[in-house]
């Protein structure tokens, strides 16, 4: 797995890339970016709009089921007082964490 990529800001290729190695039988415990999907007739009202405070989160699970994105549909939250938690997404193969 990839750990850490260091990029040339001047020339905009990558310098060094480190890796690890991970056991595929041994859960590990990484961030997953969040990728909102669906539309919030909240955040289409006048005044309003979406705060996430969230880019990324903590899943540990094993390597072959880490997802590449943590997708939430906003679709449900339709009026101005209404969130999504962590606690309220759906459970996958891997724990929030």
């Amino acid at each position: 797995m990839v750990r850490e990529v260091q990029l040339d800001n001047f020339k905009g290729g990558i310098l060094h890339v480190d890796f690890y190695q991970v056991k595929l039988t041994e859960n590990i415990r990484v961030n997953v970016p969040i990728a909102l999907k669906g539309e919030s007739a909240a955040a289409k009202m006048k005044g309003n709009s979406l705060v996430q405070e969230l880019n990324e989160l903590t899943v540990l699970c094993l390597p072959a089921n880490i997802p590449s994105a943590i997708e939430v549909d906003i679709s449900p939250l339709v009026t101005a007082d209404q969130m999504i938690r962590v606690k309220d997404l759906p459970r996958s193969r891997c724990q929030h964490h």
